[in-house]
């Protein structure tokens, strides 16, 4: 028993021929994987495109975002010097006030200067109380003009709330 007996072969030429078909179904195996690996490729390459895009838009919003919150920072410093300067001639006016009513103690026309005190005491309570809010909606360091009548304190509420909002579905998105 010859060896290509012993596996079932007649002769060399059937097991050549068999080496042959079964390296050539290899070859186009090969060639299946090497295809399918290409679009695999393709795909991969096709995914990291767009999350480079992505990552480009991100970026941007990011860019934007810092953008704005600088000229946040900016407009608020500009209103903190404003408001830095308001307080300045209100405590020159108030100790003016207050030098006069030392001196106007012994006259007997004091109630006329109650008129005067009594809203401005009014009108710096009401400061007190809205800048104690901004603080607590935006920090110590955040402070605004203050309104003249509460009409108009009612309406900055509302816009800085609104402001808020918008910031953060700005922040959101």
């Amino acid at each position: 028993m010859s060896f290509f007996d012993k596996w079932g072969y007649d002769d060399i030429r059937t097991k050549e021929l068999d080496d042959l078909c079964e390296i050539k179904h290899q070859g186009i195996q090969s060639f299946q994987d090497i295809a399918l690996v290409k679009q695999q490729l393709e795909l991969m390459k096709l995914q990291s495109f767009q999350l480079r895009e992505q990552v480009q838009v991100k970026r941007e919003n990011l860019e934007q975002i810092q953008e704005l919150t600088k000229n946040m920072e900016l407009l608020l410093d500009e209103e903190s010097q404003d408001i830095e300067k308001k307080i300045e001639v209100e405590r020159k006016t108030n100790n003016e006030l207050s030098q006069y009513n030392i001196k106007k103690q012994s006259n007997p026309h004091l109630e006329d200067l109650q008129q005067y005190i009594t809203p401005l005491n009014e009108k710096t309570q009401l400061y007190q109380q809205i800048q104690n809010k901004r603080r607590e909606l935006f920090g110590d360091n955040y402070t605004l003009m203050p309104p003249q009548t509460f009409k108009d304190a009612l309406k900055e509420n509302y816009d800085l709330k609104q402001q808020l909002h918008e910031l953060k579905m700005k922040i959101k998105q």
